[in-house]
């Protein structure tokens, strides 16, 4: 008895009690369209044929001829049947019908997707750009100004809602560090660039997705960059820079066809030149606002120009370079004692040369809307800070930073939205925005903070002077009008050298300036540790 035979691939030949059946399975290369019937007498007369087949080795040659091919007619009967052919499901068309699956599902995904991306625009639906709700407490900006850049933001991104509160400067400081002590936010806040010990431990770190430190570095001023780093990250963004400069009367200045000064001594010279009193010796137009702490604004900031451009050492005046920190507080004491081109019968310096009884007067670029408050009509310009007297002219021009910088609570539930909203108004199309609201809402736009955008003001005939000592530019903790409240960094450290100063005048004594610098680096010192700050 034979059991299943196969025949070179071609017939599966099934044999028994003298039967066998043919399963024809076709070769690519035959014509099929008829085939022959086998009788019984030809497959007993081709059975020796085929045992012939089974007996062969394996792995032989044993393909038949085409004189003896097992599908030939061995009857010789004529009839033929119909044979109808229906192939098997090979492995290759399982392959072909699950790619042919595959294929559906990707496109039954991709299309939807292709749809999303390019039909569905910002604003169009409810999951587009950062989510979240945060309340932003600013000084320094009025809401006409930052609102629409606001509005902007939020219809890129609808899920935010941010609520922008302008903040009032009187007791700012402290109603802030009552709020987030409380755990009230806000999630965003507006603190002056020498305020980070104070708010060190509530301010939250920038992420890198905000911007790397090499990036920061490279787009901010070192002044920036030293100001806002701590040992654990950047903690602020600056969207605004500003300092020191010269502001002078140029109706003065042309009536007395004088010059502005370049260097120091030029300027204490045309300080006594430009002073007239009247027949009691009343001072009725003062040369500059300079010399006492009572009546002039901003005097922290011009001893602490004097005290980095004569090379003191701010952090401890009374250490190796203490004869540099005498004859800086000094030299500005003296306009007081000795020059007397300023006295307490004066209004404060900014009122006063808003009212045109000073020729020269020392501020920051903000203090212009406080001039332009009383006086618009007045006739000024602003000029670079002038220098001391150098031995090495490679050196570079240095001035006063004092600026106000946004930073994050780091308890906010929204940090995410806090940090990208920060993001985009640093951006300078954003500034430039900003800049351009502040001047429709008629008051002055604030400098640029980006190295990048310098040139944009450079010569501005107010705020050039400004960004022009921007890269060199210094800072301490000698700042006024921060509203930083009597237990501020600001204050205690203002009230140490207000006693210095107000010495050196009161007793005319300039002997008296190595007393007064050691007993300001003790309390100072005091100061400093009150506040975990060591040396820079």
């Amino acid at each position: 008895m034979y059991d299943t035979i196969n025949l070179d691939g071609f017939s599966q030949i099934f044999y028994s009690n003298n039967m066998v059946q043919e399963k024809y399975q076709p070769r690519p290369d035959d014509k099929l369209g008829k085939i022959p019937t086998a009788s019984k007498e030809n497959i007993i007369q081709n059975k020796s044929e085929i045992s012939h087949v089974e007996n062969s080795p394996v792995g032989t040659n044993n393909t038949p001829s085409d004189e003896n091919y097992p599908f030939h007619d061995y009857s010789g009967n004529s009839e033929e049947e119909e044979f109808v052919y229906t192939p098997k499901l090979g492995s290759q068309s399982k392959k072909l019908l699950r790619v042919l699956v595959m294929v559906i599902t990707f496109i039954a995904i991709l299309v939807p997707l292709i749809y999303l991306l390019t039909k569905l625009k910002p604003g169009d639906g409810k999951n587009i750009g950062v989510s979240g709700e945060i309340v932003w407490w600013g000084l320094g900006y009025t809401k006409d100004v930052v609102q629409p850049l606001i509005d902007e933001y939020v219809k890129e991104n609808p899920n935010s809602k941010i609520t922008f509160i302008e903040e009032s400067p009187t007791d700012y400081r402290e109603r802030l560090a009552n709020s987030l002590s409380q755990g009230k936010g806000p999630d965003v806040l507006t603190i002056h660039n020498s305020w980070v010990p104070m708010f060190r431990e509530a301010l939250d770190i920038m992420p890198r997705e905000f911007m790397t430190y090499d990036d920061f570095a490279r787009t901010y001023y070192p002044v920036a960059v030293g100001d806002l780093t701590t040992g654990s990250g950047i903690v602020g963004v600056p969207l605004e820079y500003d300092g020191l400069t010269l502001y002078i009367n140029e109706s003065i200045f042309s009536t007395a066809g004088k010059i502005p000064p370049r260097t120091w001594d030029q300027f204490r010279q045309l300080a006594g030149e430009l002073t007239t009193r009247n027949d009691k010796g009343i001072i009725i137009q003062s040369g500059s606002s300079v010399g006492i702490t009572q009546n002039v604004d901003y005097w922290p900031e011009i001893v602490g120009l004097l005290m980095y451009q004569n090379k003191a050492n701010l952090y401890k005046p009374a250490g190796t370079d203490a004869a540099q920190a005498e004859e800086a507080i000094s030299f500005y004491s003296d306009f007081s004692a000795f020059d007397k081109v300023w006295d307490t019968t004066l209004p404060r310096s900014t009122e006063a040369f808003a009212e045109g009884k000073v020729a020269m007067y020392f501020g920051p670029a903000r203090a212009i809307d406080t001039i332009n408050k009383f006086n618009r009509n007045l006739n000024f310009k602003t000029i670079p800070i002038p220098q001391v007297r150098r031995n090495d002219p490679t050196e570079p021009d240095v001035s006063y930073a004092s600026y106000w910088v946004e930073g994050v609570w780091n308890k906010s539930a929204d940090k995410e939205l806090a940090w990208d909203l920060l993001k985009f108004l640093s951006q300078p199309e954003s500034l430039e925005k900003m800049f351009n609201n502040s001047a429709k809402a008629g008051v002055i736009g604030k400098p640029y903070p980006r190295i990048d955008m310098r040139d944009k003001l450079i010569n501005d005939a107010v705020l050039g002077s400004i960004v022009a000592l921007a890269p060199n530019a210094k800072s301490w903790y000698l700042a006024g009008g921060t509203n930083d409240g009597a237990t501020g960094l600001n204050s205690l450290l203002a009230e140490v050298y207000k006693k210095g100063v107000d010495t050196l005048v009161a007793t005319k004594n300039r002997k008296a300036a190595k007393n007064v610098v050691e007993t300001i680096s003790s309390e100072a010192e005091k100061v400093y540790a009150k506040f975990g700050i060591g040396p820079r």
